[in-house]
């Protein structure tokens, strides 16, 4: 995972996005969602890919940061990751954790 940081600016005031080097989080799994393909007019293939990343709880991410899969794609997460847990039957598990989608594009 790479965390996003606020750079200097640019010279129209804006500031700029970094990110610091990755760091290895381990998380419980990673499942793939969706990938879709897109053409355009005066444009090659362009495919969308997202994953589900489950992760333990107290794991920090924002919707700022980006995924290393273990393949090596840069993901970047989409929106606010989230809290879940395991209720009702399988409450004996205890199990929770944070929930996040992430999302590769090419093309």
């Amino acid at each position: 995972m790479s965390r996003q940081i606020l750079g200097d600016r640019d010279a129209h005031g804006n500031q700029r996005r970094t990110y610091r080097p990755p760091e290895i989080v381990q998380v419980y799994g990673i499942a793939p969602a969706s990938a879709t393909e897109q053409a355009s007019l005066g444009r090659d293939w362009a495919t969308t890919s997202t994953w589900d990343v489950y992760a333990p709880p107290g794991t920090e991410l924002s919707a700022y940061d980006r995924v290393i899969l273990p393949d090596g794609s840069e993901c970047e997460v989409i929106g606010t990751p989230r809290t879940w847990s395991q209720t009702g039957f399988a409450d004996f598990l205890q199990a929770s954790g944070v929930h996040v989608i992430v999302q590769k594009k090419t093309g």
